[in-house]
């Protein structure tokens, strides 16, 4: 309740008022009790202050409800967003990976045209096909190894002694893009089991065989042994019904493009 000369007040100074802005109008007038009646037009927000309502004609932050909810929907978008962002990123993972083996059988064509054959699964001074890995002497330098050349990567393979081992030159530990899968994780480099050799990581594999290569790297199933000199027509199978390279993930085994360490696993 406001006082008696409250009132009066009041009532001499707002008997009849009228008020107007851009986006509403109201009317203030007294009540019989002496209190002041708002009556407006259009909705708008009205706080009490004492006995005496005020029309707050515009506000200058959120709310805390306004905050929240604002937070929760930013939360609901980047949760819908970031899965959808992965996926992409995956597929282009995908179609690096697929152009990368693309390459490579682009690059065993060229490398045939020229030598009249496959390059070796890796080359090794061991005469006897029948042998198991443990007889390896090197060099041991792979398949990829030898398609460098046609995967313009005659910079690297210049700096390479394909009559010592794999692990004489740094060269080994050397990370080619053309040889990674961007879905696995980019090591880039790895010691192999058994040697102190560190090698640079590689995610592609060409095919020895059926059989474990490291009992029958010279004598498989597979287009890719130690030491062979395959050609096209001794694929008998045909080009078309024959895995020459797959992809191998490093949570699975780890690979390099280099080729074969003497005495590693």
């Amino acid at each position: 309740m406001i006082s008696t000369t409250r009132r009066a007040s009041a009532f001499v100074g707002f008997n009849l008022f009228f008020a107007r802005t851009a986006s509403q109008e109201f009317f203030l007038d007294l009540l019989a009790t002496g209190r002041m009646r708002l009556l407006y037009h259009v909705g708008i927000t009205i706080s009490y202050l004492g006995d005496l309502v005020v029309q707050r004609a515009s506000r200058t932050a959120f709310t805390l409800i306004e905050l929240l909810v604002v937070i929760a929907i930013i939360a609901i978008l980047i949760g819908l967003l970031v899965p959808a962002v992965q996926q992409v990123r995956e597929a282009a993972a995908r179609t690096t990976c697929a152009n990368n083996l693309k390459q490579l059988g682009i690059a065993l064509h060229s490398y045939h045209d020229h030598a009249k054959r496959f390059p070796p699964g890796y080359a090794d001074n061991n005469p006897d096909p029948n042998s198991d890995a443990s007889h390896d002497q090197g060099p041991g330098w792979g398949w990829a190894a030898f398609l460098l050349n046609e995967l313009d990567g005659a910079n690297v393979s210049n700096r390479i002694n394909f009559n010592q081992t794999v692990t004489a030159n740094a060269i080994c530990q050397t990370f080619l893009p053309v040889f990674w899968c961007p879905s696995d994780d980019q090591l880039p480099t790895f010691a192999v089991y058994g040697t102190p050799a560190i090698v640079a990581q590689g995610n592609y594999t060409a095919v020895n065989g059926v059989r474990e290569t490291s009992f029958y790297p010279g004598n498989n199933t597979g287009a890719f042994l130690r030491n062979s000199k395959f050609r096209i027509v001794d694929i008998t199978d045909g080009l078309s019904n024959t895995l020459f390279v797959g992809e191998r993930n490093s949570g699975h085994s780890k690979t390099t493009w280099t080729g074969a360490v003497p005495g590693g696993w």
